[in-house]
């Protein structure tokens, strides 16, 4: 039972940057839709990353690591890639350096 623990709590880093990006999306969905943010608009954020967050603590290590995490991963792959589609269409993909490269264009 050990071994496990060790492996939940050493991923637990990580899960807390996530579930960071997941509460800050529904800052930056409101940003974007209504050209303002309330503190309301943080809501569904937190409540979703509170409930990912309960689970991850209570849920037995074969649950956290085999749903949890691998849908925490390709939530916050989707928020990445989103990001990216976004300032390539809003035009300021020039501003960030190339990922393969390191280079600003």
């Amino acid at each position: 039972p050990a071994l496990p623990a060790v492996l939940v709590r050493s991923m637990t880093a990580f899960m807390h940057i996530a579930w960071t990006a997941m509460a800050g999306r529904s800052l930056g969905i409101a940003k974007a839709l209504k050209g303002e943010v309330q503190l309301a608009d943080l809501a569904p954020g937190v409540l979703v990353a509170a409930l990912i967050h309960m689970a991850w603590n209570t849920a037995p290590p074969i649950i956290s690591f085999g749903f949890i995490l691998p849908f925490t991963v390709e939530s916050l792959r989707r928020q990445i890639r989103t990001a990216l589609d976004d300032e390539k269409r809003w035009g300021y993909e020039c501003f960030a350096p190339d990922e393969r490269t390191g280079e600003v264009e």
